[in-house]
């Protein structure tokens, strides 16, 4: 099946018709060196190659549309939301080329190097304490802000279903062309729940239900527990330096995940670590948290299927949001994950910048 090699550089912009062209079609490539060792396909989109680099690009773009074109955003007006850092980016990259203002909610564990995105991009930040066992509330607080404003709205990025339909309309149909259908299984993480949901409706509905679709979660998350309960109940232990997904409630745009996964995982950053390491040796592909996460289930998932089946998933982000951590020795060595990097590649833990 024809592979599009990856391109060198990130697409740059210089209007809003310029951006919208540039966001999706992104490549999708095959792992050589893990595809090789486990006779199955490991395929990955490589999302952190859209403007602002993040797939959440793709919901952005629809998410302002539906600000301006259905809730009455006026030019000048201000973008509200709650957001764990990429989708902030994606309003922040696209609102500015549009002169609105983006005030962004977000946890106050926001790993710094986000923060700082989001700074650049002209975001006014509020960091909000967060009680893990309401992860909602930053949405709720979110609202509140933007119905004070007189030209604001609530992106609402977790119950608009523009966020999934971005999805559907364009990342799902990019995967089926690019594997020319030879696809058995869709393997995604849910943080607002629209990429997993909006993709898999779309390979399902063109494949005849054949496309499997699997949930990847993380630690301290507990949406895998409430797929393999049937919903009966959330129930999550540890904690991880992947943000961005994972759930301890069902936000709109993942109501209906009981009835569309065909299974999930919940791995480990001990797992996961190592699995960027590597592609970043073998495949030169500097993953984020998230991406580790989802390839590390794709594997885990592909292993089950037999010899020569295919499986994709998604590359959220690259290493550059979370390189204070990952590649950070002292950080590394703190969280008991160093011992867990095969020695011949802790060589990459080359970040020295003290936030």
């Amino acid at each position: 099946m024809p592979i599009t090699p990856p391109p060198l550089f990130r697409r740059e912009v210089t209007s809003a018709e310029d951006y919208i062209s540039k966001v999706g079609n992104t490549p999708l490539v095959r792992l050589n060196g893990i595809s090789d060792e486990i006779k199955r396909n490991i395929l990955v989109k490589l999302e952190f190659l859209n403007p602002s680099g993040s797939i959440k690009d793709r919901a952005g773009v629809y998410l302002v549309q539906d600000a301006i074109q259905n809730k009455g955003l006026k030019p000048g007006g201000t973008l509200v939301d709650g957001t764990a850092g990429n989708t902030g980016v994606s309003l922040c990259a696209f609102a500015k080329l549009q002169n609105y203002k983006v005030v962004l909610f977000v946890p106050s564990t926001l790993i710094q190097d986000k923060v700082d995105k989001l700074t650049n991009y002209g975001a006014e930040i509020k960091k909000i304490e967060i009680d893990p066992k309401d992860s909602l509330h930053i949405n709720v607080l979110a609202a509140e802000y933007a119905s004070g404003l007189d030209n604001g709205v609530h992106v609402d990025q977790m119950n608009n279903l523009n966020n999934q339909r971005a999805h559907f309309e364009n990342t799902g149909p990019e995967i089926w062309k690019q594997t020319n259908g030879e696809i058995d299984a869709f393997v995604c993480g849910s943080g607002t729940g629209g990429t997993f949901s909006g993709t898999t409706k779309y390979l399902k509905k063109i494949s005849n239900g054949k496309v499997k679709a699997i949930i990847a979660d993380r630690e301290g998350s507990g949406l895998d527990h409430y797929i393999r309960s049937h919903g009966a109940a959330f129930q999550a232990e540890g904690e991880s330096f992947i943000e961005g997904v994972g759930k301890l409630a069902l936000p709109g745009n993942l109501k209906d995940v009981l009835s569309l996964a065909d299974g999930s995982y919940r791995v480990l950053d001990s797992e996961v670590i190592p699995v960027i390491y590597r592609l970043i040796d073998e495949e030169n592909i500097r993953v984020g948290g998230s991406s580790g996460m989802n390839i590390t289930t794709a594997i885990k998932y592909a292993k089950t299927l037999p010899e020569g089946s295919t499986v994709v998933t998604v590359s959220p982000d690259d290493a550059n949001n979370y390189a204070s951590k990952l590649f950070n020795k002292k950080w590394l060595i703190e969280k008991g994950h160093w011992d867990v990097i095969p020695d011949h590649l802790k060589k990459y833990a080359t970040y020295t910048k003290e936030k």
